[in-house]
């Protein structure tokens, strides 16, 4: 939209160039305080024991060492985020669980030494690790989050011409980001500590320190300019290095720097966690008449950020579908494996993917088209979604068919067929999806700080977190726009909790718009008071004039801005939805189980978008970090309990080979959001669910191999990932047919 310019225009992301150059520093880069100590963790090796000892003598003999620092030398609460212990101090209860820090004078002596603490464990047992061993042992948190319910589905199940009965597993997902945990702790006078910190919560980290250290809150400072990455494994997460280093920079007295390697940091925190789902469904004259949905979740050794996923999913399952008869329920699984938590798209994403997987499994089993089975079965604008969402936005079925039509989906299905029924060995397959995803403002508490300096340049720190999704460059364009100004002008300076307090953690896709929000509304106030100043000046009086009479009148040139949005007006749960849709082409190659990705389509709804750059550039982002966790990166447990995939070595996520050949990304026309900041929407997160669509149209592809050797077609499908491994497997190719 011109008229809102620099606002909706496509402007390259503050900070992208000295990221792509190397210049851009992260909390790893910071230069350190003289005197500064580093740190490493000391993590347990084994999931379910109690500690015997802890032998630190060979560790302390490796020059450098200074200090072992354990839950003896917690001044305050041994409490990190999920009421988890900062050191375990008796007992352990899952493999990579911190016990203590080593402390030395350089960060390859403290890594060297943390491998030479010698831990003895007594009464060790056999953990739980997965979800079919919870289910085995009953091992389940209590008070799980209610069932989302609407009609009689059990009468439904009855009175369906056709029912399915099946299950459905989706591994879980490492956060991976590129920048790994870290922090430095730098203690100062009368009980002050200052943390410099890779972390989404500032807030969170400020009150969970100052529990640990036994000082109030107005003692602890937490800033970030950037994080290397987030996905949400920067929120409760981070907590646990913040605590660890603070307790650490209190006990010495001197700053501690600690920056995890990937193992450590793949071994200590939890990440998406697995879902088992049991479910039945019924058909009625075609259309999805029940749909009875039960998922296991793997929540590991708390249950505190799982619960939250677990409520979206109950909330958001059944996603785009009218489904007459439903219920959704889950059940948190008791494991010993690290406190799983939230990871891009939390609840969603897996909501729509076994949403998918199960009508896809439906059209199998009619025998139809599977476009045309999703399409009859959409919601219509007005009606009410089983969470009592009524959407009354909804413009799902203009998406579908509009992308049906630009990504000419029916004319390639017909070549695809041609080429399928013409080649026995490789195969083609195209799918499309559509995806559903509530945004949720209630509760959320953000601010923004607007500062213009005698020069006319202007300064914003805001409530946000950079997290690479581009909140500094739309706030920054939200500070031009409401002052009516270059962006030149604006710099958007790193986020505190001195300038930022009691804000919520950077998440949910909804910071970057409410922080615009508190940018616009800081701006509003300051050119109510520079109107007097503007009429006296007159039209052409430029801004650094109408900036120096203002100071020199006494005119305060600092504003804040605060947002608490209360619920949306249409749901009890989300002040709007995000709506998008997806069309996949694969190849493969049913010898090997390997798969190409030869074209995307997405067509997504962002509204009027802030910055159509920035946000195509997250489409593409959340859709191919989908694709890894449909496709590549799987997670397995060794009998005592650590993970297998603990590096890079062998945790896959994708690489520039395994991304679409063909990439085609658009944003809907004339949709603006009645709801939306600036009629904008979210983009960070509905995207990713989109990754499943691979998956499907290899499951066309196989299932057309495998209609040629009398295997079933109308129950076949993958469980995900679909990695190569399990591909190949599903295919079930008989040696018998491999003949010259």
């Amino acid at each position: 939209n011109p008229s809102e310019y620099p606002v909706s225009a496509p402007i390259p992301k503050i900070g992208g160039r000295l990221q792509t150059s190397g210049e851009a520093q992260y909390t790893g880069d910071i230069p350190v305080p003289f005197g500064t100590l580093h740190a490493a963790f000391v993590l347990s090796t084994q999931s379910n024991a109690d500690i015997a000892s802890v032998d630190t003598s060979n560790a302390m003999a490796i020059p450098g060492v200074i200090s072992w620092v354990s839950a003896t030398d917690i001044p305050g609460t041994n409490v990190t985020a999920q009421s988890l212990p900062i050191f375990a101090d008796k007992s352990v209860t899952y493999y990579g669980q911190p016990i203590g820090l080593i402390i030395a004078t350089d960060e390859e002596s403290a890594r060297l030494a943390a491998k030479n603490v010698n831990v003895t464990y007594t009464n060790i047992k056999t953990g739980i690790y997965t979800i079919q061993d919870a289910i085995a042992t009953s091992s389940f948190w209590p008070n799980p989050p209610s069932p989302v319910s609407l009609g009689d589905v059990d009468q439904g199940l009855k009175d369906s011409d056709i029912v399915i009965n099946d299950t459905f597993s989706l591994g879980g997902q490492y956060h991976l980001h590129l920048e790994t945990h870290s922090c430095l702790a730098i203690p100062g006078e009368d009980n002050e500590i200052v943390l410099k910190a890779a972390t989404q919560d500032t807030t969170s980290m400020q009150s969970f320190v100052a529990n640990a250290l036994g000082i109030s809150l107005n003692k602890v400072t937490v800033d970030v300019k950037r994080c290397g990455g987030g996905y949400g494994g920067k929120l409760s997460n981070s907590m646990a290095i913040g605590t660890a280093s603070a307790v650490a920079a209190k006990k010495l007295g001197l700053p501690i720097r600690t920056v995890i390697d990937i193992d450590t940091n793949m071994l200590m925190f939890g990440r998406r966690p697995e879902y088992y789902i049991e479910y039945s469904v019924g058909l009625k004259a075609g259309q999805l008449h029940a749909f009875k949905v039960k998922a296991y979740i793997n929540a590991g050794q708390a249950s505190a950020d799982t619960y939250g996923t677990a409520q979206v999913f109950v909330a958001m399952v059944g996603t785009v579908y009218n489904i007459p008869n439903f219920l959704a329920s889950v059940e948190l699984c008791k494991t010993n494996v690290a406190a799983n938590t939230s990871v891009r798209g939390p609840g969603w994403t897996p909501a729509n993917f076994v949403t998918e997987h199960i009508v896809e499994h439906a059209a199998s089993v009619l025998g139809e088209p599977v476009a045309d089975v999703k399409l009859r079965n959409f919601f219509t604008k007005g009606q009410t979604t089983p969470d009592g969402t009524k959407l009354v936005y909804w413009n799902m079925d203009t998406i579908f068919n509009q992308l049906r039509t630009t990504s000419d989906y029916d004319n390639r299905l017909t070549e695809i067929n041609q080429y399928n029924a013409q080649n026995k060995w490789t195969k083609r397959g195209i799918s499309i999806v559509p995806v559903r995803f509530g945004v949720g403002w209630a509760g959320a508490h953000y601010n923004s700080v607007v500062c213009i300096y005698g020069d006319g340049s202007v300064i914003v720190t805001h409530g946000g977190v950079e997290i690479g999704q581009g909140i500094d460059t739309k706030v920054a364009q939200s500070a031009a726009y409401g002052l009516g100004i270059p962006i030149d002008l604006i710099t958007v300076e790193r986020h505190s909790s001195l300038s930022a307090p009691n804000v919520s953690g950077t998440g949910g896709s909804i910071t970057s718009a409410l922080c615009s929000k508190a940018t616009l509304d800081a701006t509003s106030t300051l050119n109510t008071r520079l109107a007097p100043v503007k009429s006296l000046l007159g039209p052409t009086a430029t801004w650094k004039q109408i900036v120096a009479k203002a100071l020199a009148s006494g005119i305060s040139l600092q504003a804040t801005g605060t947002v608490a949005p209360g619920p949306g007006p249409n749901s009890p749960l989300w002040t709007y939805q995000s709506y998008c849709c997806g069309v996949q082409e694969v190849f493969v190659d049913i010898l090997t189980g390997e798969h190409q990705l030869l074209r995307t389509d997405i067509l997504f709804d962002a509204g009027i978008s802030l910055n159509p750059a920035v946000d195509i550039g997250q489409i593409e982002g959340a859709f191919t970090m989908g694709l890894g966790l449909s496709l590549t990166e799987e997670i397995n447990y060794e009998s005592n309990g650590m993970p297998y995939q603990h590096n890079t070595w062998e945790y896959k996520p994708l690489t520039a080979y395994d991304i679409t050949l063909d990439f085609r990304v658009a944003l809907l026309k004339d949709a603006p959001n009645p709801v939306g900041i600036l009629s904008s929407k979210c983009v960070g997160e509905p995207p990713l669910a989109l990754g499943s669509a691979p998956v499907f149209a290899m499951q066309q592809a196989i299932a057309s191999y495998r209609s040629t050797s009398n295997k079933d077609v109308k129950n076949y499908f993958m469980n995900f990932p679909a990695t190569p491994a399990n591909t190949w497997t599903s295919t079930q190719v008989n040696p018998v047919e491999l003949t010259f």
